[in-house]
């Protein structure tokens, strides 16, 4: 009979253990031979333990166990994001990388003509919350045209970021076929369209989905109607040309304006760091 090896358990400084008595088991014997033992490792995750501490203002707090609570706030054009939640710090120095975290995440996420007010609370404290601006770092895009009340799909929105961020597209002239796509189908809820208007909906609306995958046998069990403007006519092309000139017209209008905010945004910041001792 095969003899077993001695067992031997250790610890390493990130938790992983190994334990060959407990964890072994024969999977083959070959003939004739010994037995092969097989030594599994387990990895221990480390859960981190949190600990509650209710506020008047956020509510119920949860910070790691052995530190002191924090409470983060982003605003962002009147929106506001509250992290109340796993956040918490026992050196001075931690309220820092913290700051410098929220703000390189804001720089790498937010577009350029946003500014974005970050403040740390110290909750139970009588210590003063730090608060800093931050402008966006991400380039400008052209914005979705669609009706102020109905916001396109979020699908399509996707779509068309995607489409946008394509080499062939950064240097176009006009708007592409799904933004013109998401103009006319949120302008459909609010007002009736004309006939034009109808058949380069329906159009643009086959293309979409042949684009995502769909068969004209899948089209005609479910929008038949769509396979009556698998093609346009040359006033419809005229008229779609003429829409897709006008959303791009609206795009940089819309785009420059963007583009003066975020000089004055950079002048104010400027300034203001330049005013501080």
């Amino acid at each position: 009979m095969a003899r077993r090896r001695r067992a031997n358990t250790r610890r390493d400084v990130i938790g992983f253990y190994k334990d060959e008595k407990k964890r072994t088991r024969p999977i083959t014997r070959p003939k004739g031979g010994r037995r092969r033992i097989r030594t599994r490792t387990i990895c221990a995750t480390r859960k981190v333990k949190l600990q509650s501490k209710r506020t008047r203002r956020w509510g119920v707090v949860k910070y790691p166990r052995g530190t002191k609570p924090l409470v983060a706030e982003v605003e962002i054009e009147g929106r506001k994001f509250v992290f109340k939640e796993g956040l918490g710090y026992k050196k001075p120095e931690e309220i820092q990388q913290l700051l410098e975290a929220l703000i390189q995440k804001v720089k790498l996420e937010v577009q350029r003509d946003k500014l974005a007010r970050i403040t740390i609370h110290f909750p139970g404290t009588r210590r003063k919350p730090v608060s800093v601006e931050v402008q966006g770092g991400q380039p400008l895009m052209p914005r979705i045209i669609h009706h102020p009340g109905w916001p396109p799909p979020p699908e399509l929105i996707e779509d068309i970021k995607a489409e946008c961020e394509k080499p062939r597209n950064k240097r176009r002239k006009t708007a592409t076929d799904l933004e013109a796509l998401a103009y006319l189908n949120t302008f459909s809820m609010a007002t009736p369209l004309n006939r034009e208007g109808y058949a380069i909906y329906c159009h643009l609306t086959y293309k979409y989905l042949k684009r995502k995958g769909w068969k004209d046998s899948d089209i005609k069990k479910s929008l038949p109607w769509l396979l009556e403007h698998k093609r346009l006519s040359d006033m419809e092309k005229r008229e779609l040309e003429k829409l897709k000139d006008w959303i791009y017209k609206q795009q940089m209008k819309d785009l420059k304006q963007r583009e003066k905010r975020a000089r004055e945004i950079e002048r104010m910041l400027e300034s203001s760091s330049l005013a501080q001792p």
